[in-house]
């Protein structure tokens, strides 16, 4: 299989008739543009292998073509960020997808290598739409190919084309083709591996990996095809956090640069938080105890957004269907407080993002969704129904909320058709209407998202299998995938995010041992 790289037409035959390594014509990139991208120059030992290119999708994962990394020990291969030509990072381990003609792998490197600049590292923009949906369209991809011809080292300048796509009725590989432009760039010798992507909405989405170029042609696998295999691989292993017999679970975590996490659970009636810091180990669990009604819903934690992100605000239905929290300061926990409601669910409750605004609901014995806000200090009680879905939701399962940025508040529920439906507030334009997401769940999908354009959406499958899908709020609905290390989920999950270190944090009840289980992917 020929390695890849942009080429002249004007040369393309002969060079690959020659199987020489030249790029003519390709576009040079700035450094700039590369770390936004993540794009990464794979160094091979042998001499006779072309060097590859790949992308930076997490801190410390590269994907590339999978016949880059063939017939090599991890260790072996040097992956160099950007331009640089010093300090190149090595391998850890190289993980092949188990569909040889897919050509994808993806190389989990053994320290972690930072894009500075990079807003994504391209994990949440995998395309997600399908072959039908690319046709038409312009693709510009990346590679490290050879950029003169006849050159004999090794190319070090990164370089681009914008090109067309297409496809014919004898692609087998599950992909696209892309063709030579008006100004002669093509994929040639050297960019295996790298990236394309198309600009769709004012986003950019890595759409596919080169694999391979004819002349006049380049072939890439689309990244629809390895998406949910890529969620799977770089998931972590599950971590034990004991707390047998929990119910349901919880999970916030705050936005100072110490960034707390805290796991809160109803175990035994009462309410249990245990917590941890960056770079810490976790605490022991701790009561939080119960309000003067007892406990009859699963939790909900939010950090207040009051500057400090210090106050911890847990809460619980009570046994008199009202809402009731605790808060901790720096200086303990307060006592309990009811925030009255008549509530048939537990709560769900978003966190804004200033003046201490927290967003707090729960569903009547209707189905209709109610809503009370707390600033400056103040709860303003239960104002606000939203109605429900179409045909009803199930009134006992606590909504799901997140205020994705300022002036956006996404609040998710499970329909009687066992589906996610998503409400949707917009400043300017007030709430819409309700949405069907599709699924089949046992439980309220969890949503988490901080920052433009990241809806991040894990719910447990009726398979008690985890599901999760990335919603930019913009364009298609993306659907569901199902990715986990194999824990058979007995409830619901919670999940969080903090765009500052590019990791999704999934916690959760495992059906087989009924400990919390708490994994850690990069996004």
């Amino acid at each position: 299989m020929r390695h890849v790289r942009m080429l002249g037409v004007s040369a393309a035959l002969l060079l690959f008739a020659a199987r020489s390594e030249a790029i003519l014509n390709g576009t040079p990139v700035d450094q700039n543009e590369s770390l936004a991208n993540g794009l990464i120059r794979i160094l091979h030992p042998s001499p006779s292998v072309n060097n590859c290119s790949g992308t930076l999708v997490s801190n410390q994962w590269v994907l590339t073509a999978r016949h880059c990394t063939v017939n090599v020990a991890a260790n072996q291969l040097q992956f160099f960020l950007s331009n640089s030509t010093t300090r190149p990072e090595v391998g850890e381990r190289i993980v092949g997808h188990d569909d040889a003609n897919l050509d994808i792998a993806l190389v989990r490197l053994r320290t972690s290598l930072y894009a500075a600049g990079s807003q994504n590292l391209n994990f949440e923009r995998l395309w997600y739409g399908s072959r039908e949906d690319l046709i038409g369209s312009d693709q510009t991809c990346y590679g490290y190919g050879r950029n003169v011809a006849n050159d004999g080292g090794s190319a070090r300048v990164l370089r681009k084309a914008t090109m067309r796509t297409r496809v014919d009725g004898n692609i087998w590989f599950n992909g696209y083709i892309v063709d030579q432009n008006a100004q002669g760039q093509m994929p040639a010798p050297g960019d295996s591996g790298g990236p394309c992507f198309r600009d769709y909405w004012g986003f950019r989405y890595l759409t596919g990996v080169m694999k391979s170029a004819d002349p006049g042609v380049g072939y890439v696998t689309e990244a629809a095809k390895f998406r949910a295999w890529m969620m799977k691989t770089m998931l972590s292993s599950p971590l034990n956090l004991d707390a047998r017999g929990a119910g349901g679970v919880a999970m916030a975590r705050s936005h100072d640069p110490s960034s707390e996490w805290t796991v809160a659970v109803n175990l035994s009636s009462q309410v249990h938080v245990r917590r941890k810091f960056w770079g810490t180990s976790w605490g022991g669990w701790e009561s939080v105890g119960m309000p003067p009604s007892g406990v009859t819903s699963d939790p909900a934690v939010a950090y207040r957004p009051d500057g400090s992100w210090r106050t911890l605000d847990v809460f619980v239905k009570g046994g008199d269907n009202a809402i009731w929290t605790r808060t901790r300061r720096d200086g303990g926990w307060d006592g309990w407080r009811s925030l009255g409601g008549v509530c048939a669910s537990g709560p769900g409750v978003a966190a804004g993002w200033s003046n201490g605004r927290l967003d707090l609901f729960c569903i009547n014995s209707l189905g209709d969704m109610w809503h009370q806000i707390h600033e400056n200090g103040t709860w303003s009680g239960f104002q606000w129904n939203h109605g429900q879905p179409p045909g009803g939701s199930v009134t006992w399962d606590q909504p799901s909320a997140v205020w994705r940025q300022p002036g956006e508040l996404f609040v998710y529920v499970r329909g009687n058709d066992l589906a996610a439906w998503q409400k949707t507030w917009f400043a300017g334009s007030g709430w819409w209407g309700w949405v069907s997401r599709g699924g089949a769940f046992l439980r309220t999908p969890t949503v988490t998202g901080r920052g433009p354009n990241n809806l991040f959406i894990y719910g447990v499958g009726m398979d008690h299998r985890l599901w999760g899908t990335l919603f930019t709020g913009v364009g298609f609905w993306p659907g569901w995938e199902q990715f986990d290390k194999g824990v058979w989920y007995a409830s619901n999950v919670a999940a969080v995010h903090d765009a500052s270190d590019h990791f999704i944090d999934v916690v959760g009840v495992s059906g087989a041992t009924g400990d919390v289980q708490f994994i850690t992917r990069p996004w």
